[in-house]
């Protein structure tokens, strides 16, 4: 999530992902959509962000790739906005979509009673800067020293 210039929105990356997945919520479900943690009425979506997970990093012998995550949202509301949801983001590929329950522990945390839900993976990428190695200007030069002998060596 950061921009052509290599600069993060205002906010920051994960920021920007949680309002990506809230963008693309209302026009995938036509309904309200609020950033807010699982609540009881059931009218609208709401979005919550849970975690933060690694992909893969690739190894080149160049500079460093860019810090690539997955910023996980939980996504409740009403079945048929999430339906709905589910339909379109299956269709798109993006946000990838995780159907594994949450575990109790996870509900209780949140204050609520288990219930339908969405987990949608928003990619992040930030850039990590690129090394500053100064430019070679004069010819190599080495500066050979005889070894200096020890008792007992012999030639």
């Amino acid at each position: 999530m950061t921009s052509s210039n290599g600069h993060t929105p205002e906010g920051g990356p994960l920021a920007a992902a949680t309002s990506n997945v809230v963008a693309w919520l209302k026009d995938a479900s036509g309904g309200a959509v609020q950033i807010a943690p699982p609540k009881i009425s059931d009218d609208g979506l709401s979005v919550w962000p849970l975690e933060l997970q690694t992909e893969r990093e690739l190894r080149t012998h160049r500079a460093l790739e860019p810090l690539r995550l997955r910023m996980r949202h939980l996504v409740t509301g009403n079945a048929t906005m999430l339906g709905r949801a589910l339909v379109a983001a299956t269709e798109a590929g993006v946000p990838a979509v995780d159907l594994t329950p949450l575990s109790p522990e996870t509900w209780l945390a949140l204050g609520c009673a288990p219930r339908i839900a969405l987990l949608f993976d928003m990619p992040v990428v930030i850039a990590r800067p690129t090394p500053q190695v100064p430019i070679v200007t004069e010819e190599l030069r080495i500066n050979l020293t005889p070894k200096p002998t020890s008792e007992g060596d012999s030639p």
